[in-house]
């Protein structure tokens, strides 16, 4: 105490002017610069009180670096009180003193150094914890060297500053070893330390240092998480908890945390902030992973997953209106697709009920309609593009999957499947209604051609004209579509191919003797040839015309198998017919010529 207070009042001495004494060599590195710099001229006062002033100085640096700094160190390693607590605590106080008063540098190092460590002595001294720990001793050191910053910082010298450099060591330290644990007892540290790290630096932070306290901050803010739902231990013990559910609530954490980062984007280092952002969706992702592979979530837990998955979508929507760039639309896009295979893992949906079929086709009609009313909006406009691909991709998707699950898995066909592809031809048809685009049109057709199918297979009819009058229809109307884009050889052609294939669907059940089918080719060719005069194709009026022909003597045929009088019958009536026609013929002769002609020359119009 007498060295200490000696040394102080020595130096101020100096200092206040009153004697000129230049120190010498030797210890004079550790006498402070206004000593060092004094000017020359000695007295006998002078000559007394120099050399005390080295020695006592010398002294008490000595005492600390070789006596009372080890004692600290061993007694903290080892969890033990101290031997000499007041000397000790003296001596610190004076190194204190001599950062405040005189401006020391290497004391105001060794200041910093010890005052963390000589409170945790202190405390084990004082007997306050029964069973020490070295998450006390770190709480401790933390609250000392905050406390340390404050007292350094609102005394700002070039002393100090080394001072508060070493304190800010301390507390940077402390936070770290806090990261790597969930103990509650560790989020004290945070909890002094950020904060005044915040406030001592409150007017010289940068972007890079806001951003970096922020991020702490949330990393202990999902340690405290943890902490709360039962993790104890370091941070390694997350993926092997027993309980899943600490896992999903992770996820809500993070996506919150993203929210908060983008809040607090405009005060801090946006790049970093990126970055850091990217950490936490991968983080979100991986966290969601490991819990599917735990088990079945409850109702609460499942609920709470899908509102975050749909929370983080609707938050890229919004970024993708305020920064006018899509790949935050497609980064929601993901969000919703990871939302559904999640629930296809959980079991909430089950596929091949045709639920997510129906899902998939509203989702489409949502994203087409929200993408047509942003034409209107400026800011609504970077939807447009993202939502027609979506939109126009997931009837696709839809009819694959419904192709997939009739051809591929063996299935029986639901009657829900078919009518959620014929929603993808009715989109793909208003599609074409709004821009005429063949390519829609064509895209209707091949999937009502599809929706058709899956509706037989669901009906159980497995007549082949079921399955060959729409095709055959859909290859008269796709002529008609790309009628300039076909080579004109190739229409007529192409068109006996589709009325071929309409008309002999029901020919292998005739062969076998069907009255009923007799009767269909019958509506049927009439139909070709009642379509061939709305279109005017010749074409079609001649296979519709054989093709009734054909039927009428087929059924004759087919009559005649039971009751041979039924030939008789019909060929007698055909005569008279044939007698009948010629008559006619003979006494209108000019009005029959006329008419013919009239429809030759209707006839040579036609295609």
């Amino acid at each position: 105490l007498t060295l200490g207070i000696g040394s102080i009042a020595g130096t101020l001495w100096f200092r206040s002017g009153l004697t000129a004494s230049t120190p010498g060599i030797g210890l004079s590195a550790l006498v402070p610069t206004s000593l060092r710099e004094s000017e020359p001229g000695t007295t006998t006062r002078d000559a007394l009180l120099v050399p005390f002033n080295w020695l006592s100085t010398g002294v008490m640096f000595a005492m600390t670096g070789l006596l009372h700094l080890p004692t600290l160190m061993y007694h903290n390693l080892n969890h033990t009180a101290l031997p000499m607590p007041m000397a000790t605590t003296l001596t610190i106080v004076w190194l204190t003193v001599a950062t405040l008063m005189i401006g020391s540098r290497l004391a105001s190092v060794l200041s910093a150094v010890t005052i963390p460590l000589l409170c945790s002595s202190l405390a084990f001294t004082a007997g306050l914890f029964r069973d020490p720990s070295w998450t006390q001793i770190f709480v401790i050191w933390a609250t000392a060297s905050s406390a340390c910053s404050i007292l350094f910082s609102r005394m700002r010298s070039p002393s100090t500053e080394l001072a508060l450099m070493t304190s800010r060591a301390w507390m940077l330290g402390t936070l770290a070893v806090s990261t790597t644990s969930f103990n509650l007892e560790h989020r004290v540290i945070p909890v002094v330390v950020l904060p005044v790290l915040f406030m001592i630096n409150r007017h010289s932070l940068s972007g890079l240092q806001r951003t970096i306290i922020a991020i702490l901050a949330n990393v202990h803010s999902l340690l405290l998480v943890g902490g709360v739902m039962g993790l104890q231990g370091n941070v390694t013990s997350l993926f092997s908890f027993y309980d899943e559910n600490v896992l999903r609530v992770f996820f809500p954490a993070l996506v919150g945390s993203v929210f908060v980062f983008e809040l607090l984007r405009p005060r801090l280092e946006q790049e970093l902030v990126d970055v850091w952002q990217v950490v936490l969706r991968v983080c979100g992702g991986v966290v969601v992973f490991a819990a599917m592979v735990r088990g079945l979530p409850s109702f609460p837990m499942s609920v709470l997953t899908v509102g975050t998955f749909l929370a983080a979508a609707a938050f890229e929507l919004w970024n993708a209106i305020r920064r006018q760039q899509e790949f935050y639309v497609w980064n929601a896009f993901a969000l919703i697709a990871g939302c559904g295979g999640w629930m296809i893992v959980e079991r909430l949906i089950v596929p091949g009920t045709g639920m997510s079929q129906i899902l998939l086709l509203v989702l489409s009609a949502i994203t087409l309609t929200v993408a047509e009313k942003s034409r209107g909006h400026q800011q609504a406009a970077i939807f447009i593009r993202p939502m027609r691909m979506i939109g126009i991709s997931l009837p696709i998707v839809v009819s694959v999957l419904a192709l997939f699950r009739t051809t591929m898995a063996g299935a029986d066909v639901r009657g829900l499947q078919a009518l959620a592809v014929f929603g993808c031809a009715a989109i793909y048809f208003h599609q074409w209604l709004l821009s005429r685009r063949r390519l829609f049109l064509l895209l209707a057709g091949a999937v009502a051609n599809l929706a058709f199918v899956l509706l037989w297979r669901s009906l159980h009819f497995s007549d082949p004209q079921f399955y060959m009058v729409p095709i055959g229809l859909s290859v008269l109307g796709l002529i008609e579509v790309l009628k300039k884009e076909l080579p004109s050889a190739s229409h007529d052609p192409l068109r006996y191919v589709g009325a071929l294939i309409i008309l002999v669907s029901p020919v292998f059940d005739i062969l076998s003797g069907s009255w009923a089918h007799l009767l269909s080719l019958l509506v049927l060719s009439t139909l070709v040839v009642l379509l061939s005069i709305g279109l005017r194709l010749r074409a079609l009026m001649y296979t519709g015309t054989a093709f009734i022909l054909a039927d009428l003597a087929g059924m004759i045929f087919r009559a005649t198998e039971d009751r041979m009088s039924l030939l008789w019958i019909g060929g007698l009536g055909l005569g008279v017919a044939v007698i009948a026609l010629a008559a006619i013929c003979e006494n209108h002769r000019d009005r029959v010529l006329a008419r013919i002609r009239t429809l030759s020359a209707a006839l040579a119009t036609w295609e």
